[in-house]
């Protein structure tokens, strides 16, 4: 275990019982002087240690309670108790006092302001917090860093309170039965929020060691607090250079839109981002919700829609498995929910969240509370086709390829979620490591298995260098891949074996109840090359147990695959108990997929080829045009963004 590891590890053990300006003290000591000699000269090197433990003691307080909220399995339920799931959290962040307006309770002073203003309580305090001679901006917004033992410096992460404030202004503004005082709001308008104007923020300076682009969290986070922030300053009676801050005149609208095109062709440069992403997506709620120009609103809303979509074809009963870009720390982590905001998020909007019961605090999300104050308080809520994908209200299989940095694969069943895992994308950030994607065990979620750790799944590891790793070998029912793991839960009493297959009946007849048939061949490593890689390699089909009998699963598949030799280094043809042919190869070269045909058709193997989105859900008709499809519902969200300073969204019947 490495440095930072061990450091992370016994803070985080500490952090229920020390103060905040304790953990603020530790962590800035130990980003300044530790990170430095660990890491060397990398120039993009983020100061984690004491960004992520403030992070954490600040969200640590919150527990949502969603017990007494039953989990939604229908549009209909999660839509009747959404209402619900929405006050239990804001009643969340009215816990506790009104904390000062500083470094160590930035994070939590805007979410806390938000709740209370919504109830119409506790605002005098929320006043004089920000009437506080010492309330004043405590830092730069953008990448907060401390590199080359403090030779290159930059103190920074204003942006994470400015998100909060913005929000609150408009809360105030629009929603709040008790305003803030005039004198609260123009402070905290014209000293505590800092971006405003018409020069955008993305890059920052270190001095010697030069200027660097800033990471997208950081960017949006600053961005859409200068477009918002603009609008008050224009309507603002005692502002005279009006023009300034009018978003059309000054260039902002334009910029805004230009830049949001990159999620429409490129996608989120931290996809999946652990544990940026939240934060990413706070800033596209605020745009979202507060924008009084409705082409800039228009176009952050068919991002979330983008999201939504996604989060359907990854997630099983509202959880997920996914490969990941920044950090590493959650590389080797097989728990699936700490770091990731999009999961609480959707505990909310969506309402599925029976995983919770298996948790030491039942039905207490472990993280993330403060992505779901920022959703309670945002406009967007998915429609009525976007909750039907994402619970899996529709019973329907489909198959799913996301390309952005790296590559998501997943195949979806009512009773199974098949994730690939993806790949190691190399950032080469100086060695840091800390902008990399990894990639994650490629699993099979079973529907009835409502627990979060992928240890208690099916699973293929993939290569034993993390940095060489590449789980894509999914289609349909089937996977293949290096390093097959079946966890010790699978009860030996419900498996047949059948020469080099293992066939498991895991169904009412089992005490493991899946509702499937799982059958597993895996082949040992006989050499030192394939050693180095893995212990061994395999494939695995799984099926619902309710589309056939368990006799007929086996026959089917030892009868079509009967003369195959599978071996690592070269093509392999498997026939699953369906019928589908697939040839594919265990290992192949990083960018390309191990599946080469399916059912006779040659198939784009080189990943940097494929489109962004390919499947049955979400695909990309043309450059700029994202449609995102339910076929039972036989309707098609249609997200138009090729003239980026035009985007049109709307819904089409499919034919």
């Amino acid at each position: 275990m490495g440095l930072l590891q061990h450091l992370h590890l016994v803070l985080k053990s500490l952090i229920s019982n020390i103060h905040s300006v304790i953990i603020f003290q530790v962590s800035s000591f130990l980003s300044q002087i530790l990170i430095p000699q660990y890491n060397g000269i990398g120039v993009t090197m983020i100061m984690i240690v004491r960004s992520l433990l403030l992070f954490l003691w600040v969200l640590k307080a919150q527990a949502v309670d969603f017990s007494n909220i039953p989990s939604s399995k229908t549009v209909a339920q999660s839509q009747a108790l959404f209402r619900e799931r929405n006050e239990r959290v804001i009643e969340d962040w009215l816990k506790g006092k009104v904390p000062a307006f500083t470094r160590e309770d930035g994070l939590s002073f805007g979410m806390k302001s938000v709740a209370r203003l919504l109830k119409g309580i506790d605002v005098p305090q929320i006043e004089a917090s920000i009437l506080d001679p010492k309330a004043l901006p405590w830092a730069k917004y953008g990448t907060d860093i401390v590199i080359l033992g403090g030779l290159c410096k930059r103190v920074g992460d204003y942006d994470f309170t400015l998100q909060g404030l913005v929000r609150m202004l408009y809360v105030s503004h629009l929603m709040a039965p008790i305003s803030l005082s005039q004198a609260a709001f123009d402070k905290t308008l014209f000293t505590l929020i800092t971006p405003k104007g018409n020069q955008p923020y993305t890059h920052f300076s270190l001095g010697l060691c030069g200027v660097h682009r800033d990471t997208e969290n950081h960017i949006l986070m600053t961005e859409t607090t200068r477009f918002l922030a603009n609008q008050l300053m224009h309507r603002h009676p005692d502002v005279t250079q009006k023009e300034r801050y009018d978003n059309q005149k000054n260039g902002m609208s334009t910029w805004m839109l230009d830049f949001l095109q990159y999620f429409f062709e490129t996608y989120f440069e931290e996809y999946n981002s652990r544990p940026y992403q939240g934060y990413t997506v706070m800033a596209l709620n605020n745009l979202h919700s507060f924008s009084l120009d409705e082409k800039v609103k228009t176009k952050a809303h068919m991002i979330l829609d983008v999201l939504s979509g996604v989060f359907a074809v990854q997630s099983n009963g509202g959880r997920r498995s996914v490969p990941f870009r920044r950090q590493p720390e959650y590389d080797g982590e097989s728990g699936i929910l700490r770091g990731d905001g999009e999961i609480p998020r959707f505990n909310l909007l969506a309402g599925q969240y029976d995983y919770l019961a298996h948790l030491k605090s039942p039905y207490v999300p472990p993280y993330g509370d403060h992505y779901m104050m920022a959703a309670a308080v945002s406009e967007y809520r998915p429609e009525h086709e976007l909750l039907d994908l994402i619970l899996k209200d529709s019973k329907q299989e489909f198959f799913q390829a996301i390309h952005h940095g790296g590559v998501e694969i997943y195949a979806q069943a009512p009773l199974y979620t098949i994730s690939a895992g993806g790949m190691y994308v190399n950032k080469f950030d100086m060695a840091t490591k800390e902008q990399d994607g990894w990639a994650r065990p490629t699993t099979i979620m079973p529907s009835r298995d409502s627990r979060s750790d992928y240890t208690n799944w099916p699973r293929f590891d993939g290569h034993k260098q993390r940095m060489r790793r590449q789980n894509t070998c999914v289609y349909g029912n089937f996977a293949c891949g290096l390093n097959l793991k079946l966890p010790a839960s699978l009860p030996s009493a419900c498996m047949e074996k059948r020469g080099a297959w293992s066939f498991y009946h895991l169904d009412q007849y089992c005490s493991l109840n899946w509702g499937l048939h799982l059958a597993v061949w895996s082949g040992p490593c006989n050499n030192l090359l394939c050693k180095w890689k893995t212990d061994n390699f395999g494939i695995m089909e799984v099926e619902a147990s309710d589309n056939i009998s368990f006799q007929n699963f086996q026959t089917n598949i030892l009868k079509r695959n009967k003369n195959e030799k599978y071996t690592l280094n070269r093509s392999n043809l498997y026939v699953t108990s369906r019928g589908l042919a697939i040839e594919f190869d265990f290992s192949t070269p990083l960018g390309e997929w191990e599946i080469g045909r399916i059912a006779g058709k040659k198939k784009q193997r080189r990943i940097k080829d494929w489109p962004l989105f390919w499947g049955d859900i979400l695909s990309v008709p043309s450059q700029g045009i994202i449609t995102i499809r339910n076929p039972r519902k036989r309707r098609e969200l249609v997200l138009d963004a090729h003239d980026s300073q035009n985007p049109k969204r709307f819904w089409r019947e499919l034919p």
